[in-house]
This record gives structure tokens, sequence and C-alpha cells, in this order.
């Protein structure tokens, strides 16, 4: 049994529809463990034993006699590829597909993602809400041009992110994708984003994903 700890359309979503992707079956094969992150569950003692970080999500992989946890959305997801390769998440080890794979989910999680983080949590880096909005505002910048870099390379080799095979990083694109609705440029006014974004939201997992976590 896999245990995914999150809460709706938080970090967790990527990997979560991953998981059904892999075929697998909420409440038979995997269970969704939400978290009201409002009302500061993440920061409960028994969560905080998974994730000391108190940040979603958090993956238990339960066998029998022991269990174990992995954190980081990125690190979850490559994993669940790796474990359920007949879901032709990720291209073969070694192939210059996989590179490309791990360059395009580390530049999501490393760079797009971390700007979010200032985005959204500019309280988090500064005091003063004049601090923090200018801390927002460059970020909207910078997402702005990662949006706009992705969305030229997804013109020049699209549908997705490896070119005509779907992948988890399309998965972990969607997600951020989905962020970037509150930018002053929304993420899917961006041409092939968008397009990228409508595809990706077609698939019958990803909108099982988006019913279980709530999300219209």
């Amino acid at each position: 049994m896999y245990l995914l700890y999150g809460g709706p359309g938080n970090a967790n979503l990527a990997p979560h529809a991953a998981l059904q992707e892999a075929g697998l079956a909420e409440g038979t094969d995997y269970r969704f463990v939400k978290l009201d992150l409002k009302a500061g569950d993440n920061r409960k003692p028994d969560y905080l034993k998974l994730n000391p970080h108190g940040v979603v999500p958090a993956l238990v992989i339960e066998q029998p006699g022991s269990s174990r946890v992995i954190c980081e959305s990125a690190a979850i997801l490559m994993h669940i590829a790796d474990l359920f390769p007949q879901a032709g998440l990720a291209p073969a080890p070694g192939s210059a597909e996989r590179a490309a794979y791990y360059q395009w989910i580390t530049y999501l999680t490393n760079t797009v993602q971390a700007r979010f983080m200032n985005f959204y949590h500019a309280d988090y880096f500064i005091d003063g809400e004049a601090g923090q909005a200018a801390v927002k505002a460059k970020a909207d910048t910078a997402l702005k041009e990662h949006f706009a870099y992705i969305d030229g390379k997804l013109s020049a080799a699209g549908p997705y992110l490896l070119g005509e095979a779907f992948s988890a990083a399309d998965l972990y694109l969607f997600m951020l994708t989905r962020w970037g609705r509150n930018l002053s440029r929304p993420a899917r006014d961006f041409p092939q984003v968008g397009k990228h974004f409508e595809r990706v939201l077609a698939r019958a997992a990803v909108r099982r994903t988006l019913a279980i976590e709530g999300i219209s």
C-alpha cells in the first residue's frame, strides 16, 4: 500500500497523477491522505515524523514488516515512474531521452518551482509589505520568462516536453502551469503551454486525480 500525503493542488498533484497513470486505484492500491494545510495539518507531530520540514508531499511505502518514506515531489514522481515501467512515464535508462527527462524535471523543480515559492510565499524571504511586493513582482517576471522559454521548446519539439512521447515530466509541467493561473500573464496564456495543459488535462488519469483531490 502507498500513502500519499498532500493538499489539494499542491506539490503532490504530479506524483498523485503518476500513481493514477500507473493504473493504481485509490483506496485499494494507494490512499491519498488529504491534509488541511491552512489548518496546519502539515505541522502536527504525526506528519512531522514523516517530513520534518512540514511540507508536502510525502509518500509512505508500506510493505510487510516495514515502511519507508520518500519526500520531495520530483523524487517521488521519478520513483513512481521507475516502480511502474509499464506505464511508460520515463524513457529507458541511459538513453538520450532519459537525459532530457532528467533535465526537464530538474529544471521544473529547481528553477520554475523555486520561483513560485517567491511568488506565493514572499513572506518566507523578507518582512514588510513593500519588500514582499517587490519579491513577488520579480518572481512574476521570472516565471513569465520561464514559461516563455518552455513555450518555445514545446513549439519546436512538442507536443510534449520530450517530443511525441508523454512522460512524468509533463505531469510536473501541468502542475506548475496550474499554479501559474495567478501570474500577471497566466501560464496557460502562452500558446503552446496552454495547449500542453489542455492535452494533459484530457488524460483520464489526470481527471481522476483532480476529482480525488477535490479540484474542479
